[in-house]
This record gives C-alpha cells, structure tokens and sequence, in this order.
C-alpha cells in the first residue's frame, strides 16, 4: 500500500520519475487502481445528473476500457513508425496512470450546478492540460522520445482522422452539388 501510495504522490509532485516507473515497469495493476479510481469519481457526478452511480460506473468503465484500448493501440503503432523503442503495455500503463487529473472533474460537476459556470470550465481546462502533459511524458518515457516527438505523436492520429471526415465532407459536399446541378435547378 506505501508503494501505490508513494506512486500516486509522485505522480502529482514528480510525474516524470513516476511515469517512467509505470511505464518501463509495465506497472498494471497500480496503474489499473488509478484508473479505477479515476473512473469512479468521474461517476459520482452522474449523481448530480440523475442516472445513478451504478449505471453511471458501467457506462464510463465500458467507454473507457474501448478509447483506452483504442488509444494505446494507435499511439503504440505511430510511435513505432517514428522509431520509438517501448512496449504496448507500457504505454497502456502510463495511459490509465496518467488520468487521474481527471479525477478533479466532479468537483467542476458540482461547482457547475452551484451556479460556477466559469471556475468550473476552467477546472476542466487545467485538468484537461494537466493530462496532456502527462500523456506527453508517458510517450516520452516509453518509448525515449524527446517531449516534441511524443506531442507529435499524440497529435497526429488527430490531425489525420480531422483529415479524412473533412475529405469526405468535401467529397460528399462535391457529390451534392453534382446532383443539385444535373437536375436542372
């Protein structure tokens, strides 16, 4: 217990040394208990909402378990394109570590429904950046890529799949005015 608790405090005062324990040490399970936990304070706010904790929990830990998955696939792969040097479970490791910021979000739920709009936007926006930079340092530590390469690989499955939806926007767009065009109006 003092080792996930020292994890867990390291990963809030010095993320680079514990993200590169979970990491190259394929640490599962503690990263699994984050994770978990993260999942379940994110639940709670479906309390505020209305839909219960319990069904709440399941549909976050279904949703999480599939983007998780997707995610660590798609970075594993794009990191080994660029000559990264780490392993799929490391990475998925240090994914599910590093969303424990996330974890703030009920207290931006509940401050929201107090009428704080703003403070909890902003929460989020810090929580949301938080994690970033740590998935930026997971990729860093997995796969020894320097801070640049790793926001590079962690933007590019983005910027490609932004890519193609506008490409079949404009196909559809293009497709359209063909048909309007051929119809005579």
């Amino acid at each position: 217990m003092n080792y996930f608790l020292d994890l867990v405090y390291n990963l809030v005062m010095s993320p680079r040394m514990a993200l590169r324990t979970i990491t190259r040490g394929e640490q599962w399970i503690c990263a699994g208990i984050i994770w978990l936990f993260t999942l379940f304070v994110l639940s709670l706010s479906s309390l505020i909402e209305g839909t219960g904790i319990i069904l709440g929990f399941l549909l976050i830990l279904i949703a999480g378990i599939t983007l998780l998955l997707l995610q660590s696939a798609i970075i594993h792969y794009v990191a080994g394109l660029a000559g990264g040097r780490g392993t799929a479970r490391g990475i998925t490791a240090g994914l599910m570590a590093d969303s424990f910021p996330l974890a703030f979000g009920v207290f931006a739920s509940l401050i929201s429904k107090l009428g704080g709009e703003a403070l909890a936007g902003a929460i989020m926006m810090v929580a949301l950046a938080w994690c970033f930079v740590l998935n930026v340092l997971a990729v860093s530590e997995n796969y020894g890529m320097s801070w640049g390469r790793s926001v590079l690989i962690l933007v590019a499955p983005a910027v490609l799949a932004g890519a193609v939806v506008m490409g079949l926007i404009g196909i559809v767009t293009v497709m359209g005015v063909t048909a309007i065009m051929s119809m005579g109006l």
